[in-house]
């Protein structure tokens, strides 16, 4: 039954709808076991908090979608399933088709099981109208995009306010701190009285920077973050990579606090002052259910497509695999020892984005095997090139061998 597309987008969709309706029910106001469904479902209508948490759980959804339809297939996960098989042979390189196919695939709205020539259709068809999957994908999409906007915006009026709201809890924390002065930990209470009550000056002088100085600020945390980000990676095998990641992380979360503090945001104060509950933006989420039922079937066919060069372990020879399709399964492989000429095909445009077709030439002639809208093509070029060196010269060292002997 799941074997067919509409199925799985149905699939998508129940299981998407169930879990925002738990989060509508749960995340709003308490039930009240004295009254009927229809009521408290009324209750939770009226609720900002019930909305909120189901446009939450739409966002959440459609990433949970997004990163399902590859995780089968992304690092080279599919090519290594098959090689498991002849326990010969290794992964050298391994990528996939460009994502305008998928652009291609969702505007036509086509799934490609393992068809090559379906794959190799031209990306851009003339007097071919957008299908209702293109715009059930995109139009919430843009919403969506739309609602996080005024989400930054509200971050950063939060952030406005946050030394206001320190100065309260300060206050609060420092009350709290003098009734409990006395037992065990009284020795602990002077200290930890002083820090709260010295933070609101501390966080103020970094607002009064930031907002008085910020090309400096920023300038100096974008430096942290890079020497931080750099050493990160050159120590990645040692103890100190998580330290040195975490102090990446916190120069790049306090370099967002320091720039939404600056007086570029000022205008946004009496726009989100004016609305009492910015939880109920949330509902601009909800869309993306839609969404997800319909981009999940496209990505995971189009995740499925896979190029890669693989060597067997013990001849050296390399070869390189197409795979593609879900439910049908499309292997093809060319001997790559047979390989003398290779070419790759870019117009202008496919430079800018990455994309371009490969040909390579046998031997004995004949049509050349193609390699079409691969992502990333000189790399896949290079490789292959590396390989067909890699085995001659392995053979050449064993024909010297054998002549020796």
């Amino acid at each position: 039954m799941f074997k067919n597309a509409r199925y799985i987008r149905w699939l998508a969709l129940l299981i998407s709808l169930a879990v925002e309706a738990g989060a509508f029910w749960f995340g709003g106001p308490a039930s009240d076991p004295g009254s009927g469904f229809l009521q408290n479902a009324a209750a939770k209508m009226h609720s900002v908090s019930s909305w909120g948490w189901a446009g939450l759980a739409s966002l959440s959804m459609a990433w949970l979608w997004a990163e399902l339809a590859s995780v089968f297939y992304a690092n080279g996960r599919r090519i290594k399933t098959l090689l498991k098989r002849s326990g010969v042979e290794k992964l050298v390189y391994d990528t996939g088709v460009h994502w305008l196919v998928l652009l291609r695939d969702i505007r036509l709205n086509q799934l490609n099981d393992g068809e090559k020539n379906r794959l190799e259709q031209e990306l851009f068809t003339k007097d071919a109208p957008r299908s209702f999957a293109w715009h059930a994908i995109w139009q919430p999409i843009r919403l969506a995009l739309a609602t996080i906007i005024y989400f930054v915006g509200w971050l950063a009026w939060t952030i406005g306010t946050i030394p206001e709201k320190i100065v309260v809890w300060s206050a609060a924390t420092h009350a709290s701190l003098e009734t409990h002065a006395a037992g065990s930990f009284a020795f602990l209470m002077a200290p930890l009285d002083a820090a709260v009550l010295s933070l609101p000056n501390w966080l103020d002088a970094a607002y009064t920077i930031a907002r008085e100085q910020p090309v400096l600020t920023l300038a100096l945390i974008a430096g942290a973050w890079f020497v931080l980000s750099t050493a990160s990676r050159q120590f990645a095998n040692t103890a100190a990579a998580g330290v040195l990641r975490l102090g990446a992380w916190t120069a790049f979360l306090t370099g967002v606090f320091a720039a939404f503090a600056t007086p570029l945001f000022d205008w946004l104060a009496p726009i989100y002052a004016a609305f009492p509950h910015h939880g109920l933006a949330a509902v601009g989420f909800i869309p993306l259910t839609l969404a997800s039922a319909f981009y999940f079937p496209h990505l995971l066919f189009w995740s499925s497509w896979r190029y890669a060069i693989i060597r067997d372990v013990e001849s050296h020879d390399a070869t390189l695999v197409t795979v593609g399709g879900v439910f049908n399964d499309l292997q093809q492989r060319v001997n790559l020892q047979r390989i003398v000429d290779t070419d790759i095909f870019q117009k202008w445009w496919q430079r800018i984005f990455d994309i371009g077709d490969i040909e390579l030439k046998d031997m004995g002639g004949g049509e050349p095997a193609k390699v079409r809208y691969v992502a990333r093509p000189h790399k896949l070029l290079e490789e292959i090139r590396n390989a067909i060196r890699e085995s001659r010269r392995h053979a050449s060292s064993s024909s010297e061998f054998e002549e020796g002997q």
